[in-house]
């Protein structure tokens, strides 16, 4: 199978209220070289207030972000979800993708009336930053420690990349940092090839479901978990309504203790977020090792035998077994729902008859899309639909939900600090508290901007300045 090495650029940090502006990816074959590679940017959304710390990360303007000569978001999104479909079956890799990346790409996905799952169904995927941590702890012969800017330790992806020789050509830019992961993935597998291959059996759900499965007792490893980075985990349990969320217990807690408690003393453990229920998305490609593998590297003089006792008792113990299933459910967070149609991408599948209408949706012309965005029967895609058409082709929409439509984008823009996007306000806010050698001319004149709290015209062809007559 094929890998795919892709990164993004975003006006922001939120997956629902951000938008990608830029895309950049290569497909490689198994001997690392590049078979093919792509790149795509795109305007601003006029609903889209960028986020100033973004502008100065990835160095864009906000006048270049609205110049006429990009194309439209939706037709960049669309023509993403194109290739990625054409490069299909592949492992799909990024850095910090599983929470960020691939988020993105979803949730775009979905917003512009196309499948959300792409890099799930029928292909892999995996998280490269996830991968370097573990490396650089259990063989930093290979993946040497790395120093940012400021000396301290680092795990940015320019970093790490330029710790194990690679020669930075600039760092946020899509394909730049798509360069550098490759340097990275080739240094990884070609200097462990265990780990790499271990990487590579959990970028699918179905094996890292059989592993846990079959594994009394395994080694873990969770990349946002201080210190070392490893646990030593048995797995008892999965979510009642998403069987790739599993439940693990943690083999150092006191497992003793833990039998003894009550049932509310375990569901107040449970939701302790270091305490000894682990959950493990066995789709988000978990880096999972067997303990003959990695516990004399992870945890010296941890025998493997009555490791591998105090699992299987745990296990077979049905009684035990039913109460950590019972209080793991009653510790899940509880999320309200949200009104916002960009939150709900997760709050069920879409019909296989939308779905359906979804590539009709996208196989006509603008002039008959409206028909068919009135047939979805899941309302999320009816909202979607017509804002798609507002943003696109304006001029085919009723002036009455046009103008209702200018005025939601208004809101967008003048919203309060409560609002959960980025806000006129909230992005003055922002500049303001920068330091004064972040603020460029660019950023200057994006200031200047927001403080006009420019009403925004309705439409995506005409790339002017948010505004209306």
């Amino acid at each position: 199978m094929a890998f795919v090495l892709y990164d993004l650029e975003t006006t922001g940090l939120s997956r629902h209220f951000d938008q990608i502006v830029q895309f950049g990816a290569v497909r490689i074959g198994d001997d690392f070289e590049i078979e093919d590679h792509y790149e795509k940017s795109c305007r601003l959304q006029p609903h889209i207030v960028p986020a100033p710390s973004a502008l100065h990360v990835t160095g864009f303007s906000y006048a270049d972000l609205i110049s006429a000569s990009r194309q439209t978001h939706f037709s960049m999104i669309v023509d993403i979800h194109a290739r990625l479909s054409k490069w299909s079956p592949a492992v799909f890799l990024g850095y910090n993708s599983i929470k960020f990346d691939e988020e993105f790409l979803r949730h775009a996905f979905y917003q512009c009336l196309l499948e959300p799952y792409l890099t799930s169904i029928g292909n892999a995927r995996g998280d490269v930053l996830r991968l370097a941590r573990a490396v650089s702890k259990l063989r930093p012969d290979v993946l040497p420690a790395a120093c940012g800017s400021d000396g301290e330790i680092s795990m940015k992806l320019h970093d790490v990349a330029t710790a194990c020789g690679f020669k930075s050509a600039g760092a946020h830019e899509a394909m730049a940092d798509v360069e550098a992961m490759l340097w990275v993935v080739k240094v990884i597998a070609e200097g462990t090839p265990e780990i790499w291959s271990r990487f590579l059996q959990f970028s699918t759900k179905a094996a890292a479901q059989d592993f846990l499965r079959e594994e009394d007792a395994f080694v873990s490893f969770e990349a946002d978990r201080a210190g070392q980075g490893f646990r030593l985990l048995t797995a008892f349990g999965q979510h009642p309504t998403q069987p790739a969320r599993r439940y693990c217990l943690d083999l150092t807690a006191p497992i003793e203790a833990i039998r003894r408690s009550s049932d509310d003393e375990l569901v107040a453990m449970f939701k302790e977020r270091d305490g000894p229920l682990r959950r493990i998305k066995a789709n988000a490609s978990p880096l999972l090792f067997p303990t003959y593998d990695a516990l004399e590297t992870t945890f010296p003089g941890v025998d493997e035998d009555e490791l591998g006792r105090l699992a299987r008792s745990i296990r077979t113990d049905d009684d035990l077994v039913a109460r950590l299933g019972a209080a793991a459910v009653a510790a899940e967070p509880v999320y309200p729902d949200s009104g916002h149609v960009e939150q709900q991408l997760y709050n069920r599948f879409i019909p296989d008859p939308d779905k359906v209408l979804m590539q009709q949706f996208h196989a006509v012309p603008w002039e008959q899309r409206t028909e068919i965005a009135g047939r979805f029967s899941d309302d999320r895609l009816k909202r979607l639909g017509q804002r798609a058409i507002y943003f696109e082709a304006p001029h085919l929409m009723a002036d009455k939900v046009r103008s209702k439509l200018d005025e939601a984008v208004r809101g967008r823009w003048t919203g309060d600090a409560l609002m959960p996007w980025m806000t006129a306000s909230k992005a003055l806010a922002e500049l303001e508290s920068m330091d004064h050698d972040q603020r460029d001319d660019d950023l200057n004149e994006y200031a200047r901007i927001l403080q006009t709290r420019m009403p925004i015209a309705s439409g995506g062809s005409s790339g002017g300045a948010p505004g209306v007559g």
